[in-house]
């Protein structure tokens, strides 16, 4: 699997890509790599990484398990996890699996979360991002669902 290892900050940020831009341009934010250990990597079949040995695509959740068997290899325990578009998916699939390996989780523009095995689940705390936001709170806020994925 092709990566890339950026940074000098004691805390790690691990981005996964979606499905046609694959590089992280936030890795080209120098305030990001002063600050950070920043990790970025070529899913399967994408750029350097080598492509699956078969005719069916990867599930969501073989996808999340080759990003923290990357982190094991990198030695990181945990870390900040930022999934753009279809990396979004596998960045929410990723948290329900190895709760202790997300350290925060940020999703940019994911894709449909149907995707996901547990979306039953995760599409329960959507509501409560909803009913706020139909309750007014539109503007200059930051929202937060709790996935029950933090110990």
């Amino acid at each position: 699997m092709e990566y890339i290892v950026e940074g000098s900050g004691e805390e790690s940020v691990v981005f996964i890509h979606g499905s046609i831009i694959a590089d992280a341009p936030l890795l080209k934010q120098r305030i990001l790599a002063d600050s950070y250990h920043l990790i970025s990597y070529h899913r399967r079949g994408f750029a350097g990484s080598e492509s699956y040995r078969t005719d069916l695509p990867p599930t969501i959740l073989q996808q999340a398990s080759e990003c923290q068997a990357l982190m094991e290899y990198l030695q990181v325990r945990s870390a900040h996890i930022v999934g753009h578009s279809h990396g979004g998916v596998i960045a929410l699939q990723f948290a329900l699996h190895y709760p202790a390996s997300v350290r925060t989780l940020h999703l940019l523009e994911p894709a449909l979360v149907g995707f996901i095995p547990e979306a039953k689940i995760i599409q329960q705390k959507f509501v409560l991002i909803i009913q706020a936001y139909n309750m007014g709170y539109k503007t200059g806020r930051t929202y937060s669902i709790c996935l029950g994925i933090r110990q």
